[in-house]
């Protein structure tokens, strides 16, 4: 399976991935909102479709070069996988931009020059990127995952910024116990319109 094949939108309907972390991390209204999209995609059997922008279209066209740059930062090798499903709960699952030896994952961004460089300034990454990180270590157990900023646009040591994330510093419990409440009222709805995921 593919990342952006049919197939593999057709493995993540209805699934809480690692781009909607943030919303189930997140206020009330955020997971009212992400019951509203899965409930949706359920009922219809179609996944939400997300409008392909600039940006997000850059970022795509750019992964490949990204993940070569990686591996030479880091003299390693990177395995691709297009969905890895969290051993206890099917409802949640990960699409790992690589796969870093047995203990390791990468995220990787190709922002704009401007927000590439923003990231820079701040010395900090989007809370949606650390949320979907995140989720990453926690649907697959591995111990570290690295977030890898490329922008060939930019010259020298402004190519690529990265930051560690490790297991270890992530309050799982206080995700799953998230997760728990969230699946129940998703249940619910999913109940009250006879819906099966």
């Amino acid at each position: 399976m593919e990342q952006r094949s049919e197939e593999w939108f057709a493995e993540k309907l209805g699934k809480i991935t690692g781009t909607r972390a943030a919303d189930l991390m997140g206020s009330p209204l955020a997971q009212k909102t992400l019951i509203s999209i899965l409930v949706s995609e359920i009922a219809m059997a179609q996944r939400k479709a997300s409008p392909l922008t600039q940006a997000m279209k850059r970022g795509i066209d750019m992964e490949n070069e990204a993940r070569e740059y990686y591996k030479i930062v880091h003299d390693t090798a990177v395995k691709e996988t297009a969905y890895i499903e969290h051993p206890k709960y099917s409802i949640c699952g990960c699409s790992p931009d690589g796969l870093v030896g047995e203990n390791g994952g990468v995220e990787i961004k190709c922002l704009l020059p401007e927000n590439h460089v923003r990231v820079f300034i701040l010395d900090d990454i989007d809370k949606k990127y650390a949320w979907q990180i995140k989720w990453n270590l926690f649907c697959t157990g591995r111990e570290y995952w690295d977030y890898f900023g490329y922008c060939s646009d930019l010259p020298g040591d402004l190519t690529y910024y990265e930051k560690r994330f490790y297991a270890k510093d992530i309050d799982f419990e206080e995700i799953e116990k998230k997760l728990l409440k969230f699946t129940a009222q998703l249940n619910e709805f999913l109940d009250q319109f006879n819906l099966n995921i």
